[in-house]
């Protein structure tokens, strides 16, 4: 649309350009000028094009060239200055066609159209507006000169500037004021320049003045080397700056592939955090091993549940925790990689058999669970329950094993009321370990349940505070030489008076210290409060042979490293002599784990302390290792002692204890002589040592001094004689529970 519009602008002023041709041609055929000089004049108008200064800052070319043409104007007419210009044109389309590889006919056309109108538009507006040719205005002398050089100025500045406004604006690029007021300024700097240098040709030319000629040609020559030094110079900083520039560019450009290349690790990095995220995610709801849920998601699963329920009215649901009772075993017996592929199968067959809408999830170890909604009523979860224990029960086949498992439920059923997500798998874990106490497959949870799981909780809590304050108390129960009739020493046994239960008796409390390891620093304050005060009674006795005293250890404590340094810190406190003290082990305890109890029992020994196995006959003590056992004393237990009244085979088998201890070099002690008839039929096996209610209850230290200040109290006991059976005058607490 553009070159449309430059084209048909340019047909405009054709007419005018032919004018000017014809007008020039015309001057030059019926001219002077001889053609040789006339071409000499053009090469000197193309040889001077080259000479251009550029005014600093400014877009402005001063042409050497345009100041010959003003010059020839003015001393050889207008037709000459139209060959000239268009000849200086041509050559400038043509150089700038070869060096800068461009060519455009139409903005050639335009602007050598623009040059020729101008300088036939000036020549005729000289003569008309001064009247006379522009030939007859070289007589300067009479001052017209400057009146030639001042229309030379401002007639082609306006010509040239109005015509490439009207083209500009025509073109729609800028508005025609604005560009009239751009080209302006710019046309009368250069017109007035080459006015000003064609008039100094002039007058140095026809004054024959060739100071001033020469002074003209050496000012315009020394300005151009001084512009165009300038220019190069110039042209040299704006290269290095747009190298500057093109540097800087490509150094951004690098820093954006650098930053492109960062992003990209961002963005990877965001997208594997993403991905880790996803992991994470999972890994916090679900099992590593089987991908099940795990208790978190269990969680809140429940809390969905519990939802439901106080949106329904009615709604239930259950939650089932299923423990694996034998898989410990099959675990430490096969090896990790079987355990955990057993784990793995038992989480598929619980997801095969459950409905649709119920979720199987592991709880860790060996413990699943399983989320049953709308569980319907008790006979409905029961039947459900046993089904889960069937699943359990079939065989598992690894590989060429067959792998049997059992399992425990404990089951609470949910209806949304009052209650919380992890109440409800406190509720099931409560019943599953009922049910392992019971020896049941599933136990359903009873409030009460609860009600003393928090009593053992607030009991538990009352231990710890007792074994801090030191609110045990010793009682003693003699050990009677069955043959003397005198006490030969005693059992020393803990009570606990609770600040607000009051005295408690060793069942009360004893399992719950052993559950917690409260029983060792327990122990360790009997065994010191025992040992002082034998050390006590014994400086006071007037009997030849010394006290005793026999301490029970727990299995807890029996396994614990630091025993032995216990019991060396307690008899180098006291003074005691390690002879007179019986550590009381159960048979259970030394089998469970023969071959360490045996390793103890020698450290132990080292110490010169004594050892008694307690409750002998109970367990399943071999033969073999009890002549391993570097052991002392046998306790016979009470049941064995108890059923001497009801037949023989039973006294065969307190016999045969007897004769074993003789063999051994044992001393024997008989517990729970609760009557004559068991004490004669004892005395009548040999039996050594005796202790039970009929010589006395187990008494506090006060109350025990009695029986040391009367030794002979028992010795007309097979005679017959009457005797008071001492019992504490406190609280009547009989029960000895180790």
């Amino acid at each position: 649309m553009r070159k449309r519009i430059s084209f048909l602008l340019l047909l405009c002023i054709l007419p005018f350009v032919a004018t000017a041709m014809a007008w020039s041609a015309s001057g030059l055929l019926t001219g002077s000028i001889d053609p040789a000089f006339l071409t000499l004049m053009a090469c000197v108008a193309i040889a001077f094009a080259n000479l251009e200064i550029h005014l600093p800052r400014t877009n402005v070319f001063l042409s050497v060239s345009d100041a010959f043409i003003v010059f020839v104007l003015i001393d050889f007419g207008g037709e000459t200055a139209i060959f000239l210009k268009v000849a200086t044109e041509l050559y400038g389309a043509i150089h700038r066609a070869i060096l800068e590889k461009t060519h455009n006919i139409l903005d050639t056309l335009t602007n050598v159209s623009i040059t020729i109108v101008t300088i036939f538009v000036t020549a005729i507006a000289v003569q008309f507006v001064l009247g006379y040719p522009v030939l007859e205005l070289a007589d300067f002398r009479n001052g017209t000169l400057l009146m030639l050089v001042g229309a030379l100025t401002l007639i082609p500045s306006l010509t040239s500037s109005l015509i490439a406004s009207v083209f500009t604006a025509a073109r729609g690029q800028q508005s025609f004021a604005k560009v009239f007021r751009a080209q302006i300024v710019d046309a009368l700097m250069v017109c007035s320049c080459a006015a000003f240098m064609g008039g100094l040709l002039v007058v140095a030319l026809h004054e024959a003045n060739m100071f001033l000629f020469v002074t003209t040609a050496g000012v315009l020559s020394l300005l151009h080397i001084l512009f165009r030094r300038y220019g190069d110079e110039q042209r040299k900083s704006i290269e290095r700056a747009q190298k500057a520039e093109r540097e800087r560019a490509e150094l951004a450009e690098q820093h954006v592939i650098e930053l492109q290349g960062y992003v990209e690790q961002i963005e990877a990095a965001a997208k594997e955090l993403r991905q880790s995220r996803e992991k994470f995610r999972w890994a916090a709801y679900h099992d590593g091993l089987t991908n099940l849920p795990n208790r978190n998601r269990l969680i809140d699963e429940v809390k969905l549940e519990l939802a439901h329920g106080q949106a329904e009215e009615c709604y239930r649901f259950a939650f089932l925790m299923l423990d694996l009772k034998n898989f410990k075993v099959v675990n430490e017996s096969l090896g990790r990689p079987i355990g955990d592929t057993l784990i793995v199968d038992v989480g598929e067959r619980l997801e095969a058999m459950v409905p649709a809408n119920a979720t199987v999830g592991r709880i860790g170890g060996d413990k699943f669970a399983l989320l049953l909604p709308a569980a319907g009523q008790d006979h409905e979860i029961v039947d459900f329950a046993k089904k889960v224990l069937e699943a359990i029960a079939t065989p598992f086949e690894i590989g060429e094993k067959q792998i049997y498992l059992a399992g425990i439920l404990g089951i609470s059923v949910g209806i949304g009321e009052g209650e919380e997500a992890e109440d409800v798998l406190r509720d099931a874990e409560m019943a599953m370990h009922r049910a392992r106490e019971r020896n049941r497959g599933f136990v359903m949870f009873e409030r009460r349940m609860l009600t003393h799981a928090v009593s053992r909780l607030q009991l538990e809590t009352d231990l710890r505070m007792a074994v801090e304050r030191d609110e045990f108390e010793i009682f003693y129960q003699p050990i009677v030489d069955l043959q003397t009739k005198h006490i030969g020493g005693f059992e020393a046994l803990v009570r606990w008076n609770h600040p607000t239960l009051g005295r408690m008796s060793p069942d009360k409390f004893i399992p719950i210290a052993e559950a917690t390891g409260l029983i060792i620093p327990m122990t360790k304050q009997i065994l010191s409060k025992a040992c002082t005060q034998l050390v006590e009674w014994n400086s006071r006795s007037k009997n030849v042979d010394p006290l005793f005293a026999s301490v029970n250890l727990s299995g807890t404590h029996f396994g614990h490293r630091g025993l032995v340094g216990h019991i060396t810190s307690v008899l180098d406190k006291t003074g005691l002599d390690p002879r007179l003290l019986k550590l009381e082990i159960t048979e259970t305890v030394v089998m469970e784990n023969a071959e360490a109890a045996i390793s103890m029992l020698k450290q132990i020994k080292e110490l010169g302390v004594q050892i008694s196995i307690d409750d002998f006959g109970t367990g399943y003590s071999s033969l073999s290792y009890l002549q391993r056992f570097p052991i002392d004393t046998l306790k016979i237990d009470r049941a064995f002692v108890r059923s001497l009244e009801d037949g023989r085979q039973n006294g065969e088998i307190v016999r045969a204890v007897l004769a074993l201890a003789d063999a051994m070099k044992l001393s024997v002690v008989a517990e729970g002589i609760d009557s004559i008839h068991q004490l004669h039929q004892l005395m009548v096996l040999s039996c050594e040592y005796g202790q039970g209610y009929l010589f006395s209850h187990p008494l506090p230290a006060h109350e025990f001094r009695t029986l040391l200040d009367d030794p002979s109290r028992w010795e007309t006991l097979m005679a017959g004689n009457s005797f008071s059976i001492l019992s504490p005058t406190t609280n009547n607490v009989y029960a000895d529970v180790r």
